[in-house]
C-alpha cells in the first residue's frame, strides 16, 4: 500500500480566452442584434409616421367600396387628399382652393404624376352630386391608388 500514489484532478481550465470559433458566434450574434434593432427601429419609426396612417385610412376606404356609400368615401378622400397636402407642403399653398384650382394643384404637385384634372372631378363635384348618382367604384378605387401612390412617394 505503500507504493500507492494518490490520483489527482485536472486542473481547472479557464474558459477565457475564448477560441476563434467562439469569438465568430459572438461577432455574428453581435451584429444579427444590431441588425434586428436596426430594422425593428425603422419599422416603429414607420408606423408612428404619417404616411402609416394615412395609408391605412385609404386602405380602409378601399375595403368599405362595396359596403359603405360611395359619396362617404369620396368625401373621406377628399378630406384625406386634403390632409396629405398640408403634410407635404406649406398649408398656406393649399388649404384654400376649391374646384378646378384644388385639382390643378393637385396635378401639379403629385410625384406620380396622376391626372387629378381629368379623373378628379368626382372630388369637386361631388357635394352638388345627389348620393345616387355616384356608382363607379372603378373610378374612385382609381382615385384611392392615386392617393396611395402619393403617399408612397413622399
Amino acid at each position: 500500500m505503500e507504493d500507492l500514489i494518490d490520483i489527482q484532478g485536472l486542473d481547472q481550465i479557464s474558459w477565457w480566452p475564448l477560441a476563434f470559433g467562439w469569438w465568430v458566434v459572438l461577432g455574428l450574434v453581435i451584429v444579427g442584434v444590431v441588425v434586428a434593432s436596426f430594422f425593428l427601429w425603422r419599422s416603429l419609426k414607420y408606423k408612428r409616421s404619417w404616411q402609416y396612417k394615412a395609408f391605412k385610412r385609404l386602405a380602409k376606404m378601399q375595403s368599405q367600396l362595396g359596403q359603405s356609400e360611395p359619396k362617404q368615401i369620396l368625401q373621406n378622400l377628399s378630406l384625406e387628399l386634403r390632409k396629405i397636402a398640408m403634410l407635404t407642403t406649406q398649408r398656406e399653398t393649399c388649404a384654400g382652393l376649391i374646384g378646378d384650382q384644388w385639382l390643378q394643384w393637385l396635378q401639379q404637385h403629385d410625384p406620380a404624376g396622376f391626372d387629378w384634372a381629368q379623373n378628379g372631378r368626382l372630388i369637386t363635384a361631388l357635394q352638388y352630386m345627389p348620393a345616387t348618382e355616384i356608382n363607379d367604384p372603378a373610378q374612385i378605387n382609381e382615385l384611392i391608388c392615386a392617393a396611395q401612390g402619393w403617399v408612397k412617394k413622399c
